[in-house]
């Protein structure tokens, strides 16, 4: 199906409230509906959310991390 929403967020609360939401839809049975009066209108039915794969990032890597995990990679190949 793709992608369905890809919201950014300005701060990690922002981010924790949209999980609780979507978790609170899942677990009422009911559509996702928001709206943040300024850009963000999101609509997406309960039968649509239900069969989907909710995916979040969280981008908290440092370059030491990075550093890591691409020595791993060259590593395994």
């Amino acid at each position: 199906m793709g992608p369905i929403t890809n919201p950014i967020f300005t701060d990690q609360v922002q981010f924790r409230i949209f999980c609780k939401m979507v978790q609170g839809c899942l677990a009422l049975k009911q559509d996702l509906t928001t709206y943040d009066a300024q850009e963000l209108f999101i609509h997406i039915p309960y039968k649509v959310l239900v069969e989907s794969v909710v995916v979040s990032k969280v981008n908290g890597m440092n370059i030491a991390d990075v550093v890591k995990e691409r020595a791993k990679l060259v590593n395994e190949l």
